[in-house]
């Protein structure tokens, strides 16, 4: 059997090289930069979700695929606000992490209401923009509760609760 040297050289040295790089930054800079880093990374990956699935649509009409592409938009955003409202970042005046793990539960309990909720959407009729207004209001609500409301899911010298 012959194994092809260029096709494996190009394959891997995309993910090689992104793996290298968060290696170095989590080696010689501060956590922050890292796990804003990793964090973009899953942003990135669902507005790409989104963008392919919305624009093929036309071409497959997959409403599994669509109906998944428009709930990763908003959970795109939710990881976002999960990011910026870490512990030390700069951008909102938080005073401890159960924002932004609030944030953080929500969004992986959204994605994971979506992908169920997928292969059934796949022989319904629905409109895109009726699923994008819903899709926009529970994203508010996460919004609302993760800024005003959140529980409690951190302890200062004991860690994450029972609940996170």
């Amino acid at each position: 059997m012959q194994i092809n040297i260029k096709y494996l050289s190009s394959k891997w040295l995309m993910p090689f090289l992104l793996i290298t790089l968060l290696v170095a930054i989590s080696i010689n800079f501060h956590y922050l930069v890292f796990h804003t880093f990793a964090e973009y990374f899953a942003v990135f990956v669902s507005i790409g979700i989104t963008l392919i699935s919305y624009h093929t649509y036309s071409l497959t009409n997959n409403r599994y695929l669509l109906f998944i592409g428009l709930g990763y938009i908003w959970i795109a955003l939710l990881q976002m606000l999960h990011t910026h409202t870490y512990l030390g970042m700069p951008f909102y005046d938080i005073k401890s992490s159960d924002v932004s793990i609030t944030f953080w539960i929500f969004s992986r309990i959204f994605e994971a209401s979506v992908l169920l909720i997928a292969p059934f959407m796949r022989y319904m009729e629905y409109k895109s923009y009726k699923v994008t207004i819903l899709f926009s209001i529970i994203t508010a609500i996460i919004i609302i509760i993760s800024f005003n409301f959140p529980p409690k899911l951190f302890i200062v010298g004991e860690g994450l609760t029972a609940l996170k």
